[in-house]
């Protein structure tokens, strides 16, 4: 079993429905990321612990060349809509992605863990906060928001993590 860094998160809708799929592929791969708006007509039902104690918001990072060849970061979009009725900050530069890997998606488990091993750094230059809303869209082993939460909890940082969907 895979240990968490994270303390706790919530995930608001599940991946396996087929609109809540073609949301996500619509705003990952096709640029129409004014569906993720969807996500305040939910908001009731988002759970509010998940932020408590956070300070700011901190999207998954892309890879820089993964992120000029698609042009924007969805997850940064789902924070900025989060930052909208949480009132808390998008910190945008806390975290970087220094190791371009594999998409996720079509990777096993055990790989997916593997291929995201010091993929991230913390920006040393970032303002530091003492507790962060880790975001990003789907949410499939947590292998992605496990190994930020790692990198952010070994400089003191502790983190929760939103995500938008989830396949389990």
């Amino acid at each position: 079993m895979q240990k968490h860094y994270y303390e706790k998160g919530f995930v608001l809708w599940s991946y396996n429905n087929q609109k809540v799929a073609q949301l996500i592929k619509w705003s990952k791969f096709y640029s129409h990321f004014y569906y993720l708006n969807a996500i305040k007509d939910f908001q009731e039902y988002i759970d509010l612990s998940v932020f408590d104690g956070v300070e700011a918001l901190v999207a998954v990072p892309m890879h820089k060349k993964d992120l000029q060849k698609r042009g924007y970061n969805q997850s940064v979009i789902i924070a900025k809509i989060l930052s909208k009725f949480s009132g808390l900050p998008v910190c945008y530069n806390m975290l970087e992605k220094t190791k371009q890997t594999k998409q996720q998606v079509e990777l096993k488990k055990i790989e997916r863990q593997n291929n995201l091993k010091n993929a991230f750094i913390l920006n040393t230059q970032a303002k530091k906060f003492k507790k962060v809303l880790i975001v990003d869209d789907v949410l499939t082993t947590a292998s992605t928001i496990n190994e930020c939460a790692k990198v952010l909890l070994n400089a003191n940082i502790k983190a929760n993590f939103f995500a938008l969907a989830s396949e389990f």
